[in-house]
């Protein structure tokens, strides 16, 4: 189990400080804890997992930002949502994300796209680097975990 401890700063797409790696037994994958967004082309290595949370407490020109790179089906699922706090928290983790997974595809933001299996769950279309970045994502109330890697399934899950 990987768990992490709250960064310094809340800014978006901060990389978690710190993480503490319990893996079992035979486990040697590793958890990358720099701070800053990745370089291009800088995909965690096979066995590294870059683990990055984000808070979802936001003004309304990041809200703005975050809206401007969904794709369509994001903007008509934000627009299907009864509360404005949900919808708010629902475009800024899909926008935080998709500015993290740029920054690794060097793909701006706005174009990639997912697609999601029968439980909806997104994954990159392989025109999107699907082949070579996996991801999740997890988000609570103000708040929202992902966790990037190269090539193998990934899992990551933030309760309050």
């Amino acid at each position: 189990m990987y768990r992490h401890r709250q960064p310094n700063a809340e800014t978006t797409g901060v990389r978690c400080q710190r993480v503490i790696a319990e893996p079992p037994a035979g486990d040697t994958h590793t958890v990358r804890p720099r701070h800053t967004l990745p370089a291009s082309r800088s995909l965690p290595a096979r066995n590294e997992v870059d683990v990055w949370f984000a808070s979802l407490n936001r003004d309304a020109q990041c809200l703005n930002a975050a809206f401007r790179v969904l794709a369509p089906d994001e903007v008509e699922r934000a627009e299907r949502f009864c509360l404005d706090k949900d919808r708010d928290q629902y475009v800024l983790a899909r926008g935080i994300l998709r500015n993290v997974l740029s920054r690794y595809l060097n793909i701006p933001p706005a174009q990639l796209r997912f697609e999601y299996n029968e439980c909806g769950k997104p994954a990159l279309r392989e025109d999107s680097g699907g082949c070579s970045l996996t991801f999740n994502l997890s988000h609570a109330p103000g708040a929202a975990v992902y966790a990037v890697r190269s090539g193998c399934k990934v899992g990551v899950d933030l309760e309050l």
